[in-house]
């Protein structure tokens, strides 16, 4: 091929060695900056060191140069696979319009993951492409236009709430959670507390809670998740009541690009959220109250994976399937094996200490049959019975 076109990622670490001029670029060859998966142009977090070096060209950076971009991101820690970017559409135009601006603008390679799950980033990147310049309020009431029939007004609000409701984890403004802040962080700890390592700190948090003990590491995800959560349900509670105002098309439609999110968002925080509890109860030897409150973590996290299912109809049959990225699928087998491990905290042996003790009417608590009233229940039954006696809501 004459005069092929090459391009070289200055992604991670490549970024920083070529800064320091460890790496000579051919002035033909496209020079391709990334954004650290949160849509800004900073160096990436690698574990918990996070440099956030600037990753535009200098203004005596010859050459061609381009941006390799994210609108979703996997990284183990807080980025969003499943679900909507979770910043403001405004970052996303601020940045790649920099981007633009610094001549980065020969080549733009967007990550998407799967294209269903982040149309509405998708569309408006595509614009600044082919634009360079981009309003983002007035291109999302001709998004809503574009993709729904009715209530243009009620969407856009509903849309801009999306953005206001992420987890804000750290000071940047980029620092807004996506779904995974819900389960690889939970399955972490989740870890560390069965391998019998707590109370010393985990290392693999240090990114979000700083270098403390383990127990404050799980305060301050409780504190996060449990200032997220009200707002996240608030939300779907408004969306939920505008699919009465849509036509079935509309409907369908916004159940799969908006209420999806928002339920993933609902069920991972209040799932989080429940697994905090558990660890107070369990660190207080409340070890009942420790078991129901991982049962809770258990159901909500459970609703995440019907949220997977409801959402794979028609075409869409098995879309969700290959979900070994976030794997929602892993966290509820997680919490499951600590459900059983709390439950070894009294009632073992026989399965039956607990039911007896607590469930089991006064009269039959010193004189029965056991061979007919010794039956073991099951978690999720000892666990709902658990839950109304103590009066546990979550």
């Amino acid at each position: 091929m004459k005069d092929p076109v090459c391009c070289v990622p200055l992604y991670g670490e490549i970024a920083e060695l070529y800064r320091k001029g460890h790496i000579r670029v051919p002035e033909n060859v496209i020079k391709v900056w990334a954004d650290n998966g949160y849509d800004k142009m900073v160096s990436r977090r690698q574990g918990n060191v996070n440099h956030r070096i600037p990753t535009l060209p200098s203004s005596d950076d010859g050459g061609r140069h381009g941006i390799y971009y994210h609108v979703t991101f996997h990284d183990l820690q807080a980025s969003n696979h499943l679900t909507m970017f979770p910043s403001p559409p405004e970052l996303i135009c601020r940045e790649i319009g920099a981007a633009f601006q610094a001549g980065a603008k020969e080549y733009v390679l967007v990550n998407c993951g799967n294209v269903r799950p982040h149309v509405y980033a998708l569309d408006l990147t595509a614009e600044l492409w082919s634009k360079g310049k981009v309003d983002p309020a007035a291109h999302l009431h001709e998004f809503v236009r574009r993709h729904y029939t009715s209530a243009h007004d009620d969407i856009v609000r509903l849309y801009r709430r999306y953005f206001e409701c992420a987890v804000a984890y750290g000071p940047h403004e980029d620092d807004r959670a996506g779904e995974e802040f819900y389960h690889h962080p939970a399955r972490q700890i989740i870890g560390h507390w069965l391998r019998g390592e707590a109370p010393a700190t985990l290392s693999s948090l240090h990114w979000a809670t700083g270098v403390v003990p383990f127990p404050e590491q799980v305060r301050w995800f409780a504190c996060k998740v449990g200032e997220a959560l009200s707002r996240w349900q608030a939300l779907r509670e408004d969306a939920a009541r505008l699919l009465d105002a849509l036509s079935p098309e509309d409907r369908q439609r916004w159940k799969d690009h908006f209420l999806f999110h928002v339920e993933l968002h609902v069920s991972g925080c209040a799932g989080f959220a429940a697994l905090c509890k558990a660890y107070e109860a369990y660190e207080a030897k409340r070890y009942p109250e420790a078991f129901v409150r991982a049962s809770q973590a258990l159901r909500r996290y459970a609703q995440g994976l019907r949220t997977l299912r409801e959402a794979e109809h028609g075409k869409w049959r098995h879309f969700y399937r290959a979900d070994w990225l976030t794997n929602i699928q892993n966290t509820i087998y997680h919490v499951d094996a600590l459900r059983k491990f709390l439950r070894m905290h009294g009632d073992s042996p026989d399965l039956f200490l607990w039911y007896r003790q607590y469930l089991m009417p006064e009269s039959e608590k010193y004189i029965y049959l056991e061979n007919t009233h010794r039956k073991t229940l099951s978690d999720d039954e000892l666990a709902e019975r658990l839950e109304e006696k103590f009066g546990l809501a979550e």
